[in-house]
């Protein structure tokens, strides 16, 4: 769950900076008001005093959205968030990047893009997710009387380390075991066998080997003893071929993984670099208190209520969805300084290596809040059908995601920072 937030992310930084922009008109006309004594008391930062009021009046009319709406607003003001505060968070190089699809990261070296690409994939090539599906159908279609290949031998002799175990008694019957370690020379061919059927992505290779006199020539031996294997290879042709196109297909599905692998890489590269052009600025959200993230998430459960009963166009339902997109991502990003060593990060790069298990645990559920409200408001918003269905696959996980961590899915964590330590 945790590494998958991590890459929607991004995402979620696109959308805050949409969700964000206009919403300062809402102060100027809530000022209006000045017969308003909920709002005098909102303007003066005196919440106790508007919380009061708004109960009052709640307790009158409780399905007043106009009441709520407020009250979110004296929420806030208790968690000690200033809500308008949180606008120049939008305006970090996160979300002018965002903005853009990330075309600005070519302005970064390309060695030092190719160097975290290659540590997160593992380096090797990847072809496109169309290119695979097309050739793995030509690869099952391809009857085994068509199939051609070619072969190389490489002939190698080394030892072969081997122990045995002896076990004697003595005149009392106790048992005496005693292990020897022998080494036997040994030689053995490489066949490798290259087809078209692989689409130039990998070999296939089949071994033959033998043991040679230890006493004797290597290299005669080696040919000698291989010799009649050789010749006789393939033993029986047909079922070579089926051998080729089980490895064509294995190295189709090896091929996938490369390819998500390359995917999910190229996420992590472009929030490296995002987030930290963006750590003066997330340095300065304010601190993510476990009394104030209460307050925070109750003021969303309201917000979502005006969600649900507002259209967008409305004054309300805009300026409700945009304060859930603030309120969201202050979650997140507030999560984010407290989950990261800021002041150890000097590069890019040195994002992975200073991640702090521990506090990603605590905030998994910021993390997960913050991204379930989001993408609430992200799917209704005007975006492509093709973006609309994987914002839906990812709320979907989001849905299905637990609301607590298992022991043992802290421990991947902790196994996750630690693999990613001992790179660094």
């Amino acid at each position: 769950m945790i590494k998958n937030a991590l890459g929607y992310l991004i995402l979620m930084f696109f959308f805050l900076m949409i969700f964000s922009c206009g919403a300062k008109s809402e102060k100027t006309k809530i000022e209006k008001r000045d017969d308003s004594a909920i709002i005098r008391a909102l303007n003066a930062n005196n919440y106790e005093h508007a919380l009061l009021l708004i109960e009052k009046e709640l307790a009158l009319d409780p399905k007043n959205l106009e009441l709520s709406y407020l009250k979110v607003q004296a929420l806030s003001e208790k968690a000690s968030i200033d809500i308008y505060s949180l606008f120049p968070i939008v305006k970090m190089k996160l979300f002018d990047v965002a903005m853009t699809e990330w075309s600005d990261i070519n302005k970064y070296t390309k060695k030092s893009q190719d160097d975290l690409q290659e540590a997160i994939t593992e380096g090797g090539t990847v072809s496109s997710i169309d290119e695979l599906d097309a050739n793995e159908e030509k690869i099952k279609s391809t009857p085994l009387e068509t199939i051609t290949y070619t072969t190389a031998i490489e002939i190698q002799i080394g030892e072969d380390k081997y122990e045995k175990t002896t076990e004697s008694y003595d005149v009392y019957g106790n048992s005496n075991a005693v292990t020897s370690t022998y080494f036997q020379k040994m030689c053995w061919a490489t066949i490798i066998i290259e087809s078209p059927l692989f689409f130039g992505m990998d070999r296939y290779f089949e071994y033959v080997g033998g043991q040679v006199d230890n006493s004797s020539s290597q290299a005669d031996n080696c040919k000698e003893i291989l010799g009649p294997q050789l010749e006789a290879f393939p033993e029986n042709e047909q079922n070579l071929k089926r051998e080729i196109k089980r490895a064509a297909l294995q190295m189709i599905d090896h091929r996938r993984i490369q390819l998500d692998k390359k995917k999910n890489g190229e996420q992590i590269i472009k929030l490296a670099y995002a987030l930290f052009e963006s750590i003066p600025i997330i340095k300065k959200v304010p601190d993510l208190e476990d009394k104030n993230a209460e307050i925070v998430y109750t003021a969303l459960e309201l917000l979502e209520n005006i969600r649900q009963k507002t259209r967008r166009e409305e004054r309300l339902g805009k300026n409700g969805r945009q304060q859930i997109g603030l309120l969201a991502g202050y979650l997140i990003l507030g999560s984010i300084k407290e989950s990261l060593f800021l002041e150890e990060i000097n590069a890019p790069t040195d994002l992975l290596c200073q991640i702090r298990a521990e506090k990603v645990i605590k905030n998994y559920k910021n993390f997960l809040t913050g991204f379930r409200y989001l993408f609430n408001v992200i799917i209704e918003s005007k975006i492509s059908k093709k973006t609309k269905k994987r914002m839906m696959d990812v709320k979907a996980d989001l849905d299905n995601a637990p609301e607590e961590l298992e022991d043992d899915q802290k421990d991947n964590i902790h196994e996750f920072v630690e693999d990613i330590s001992d790179d660094c």
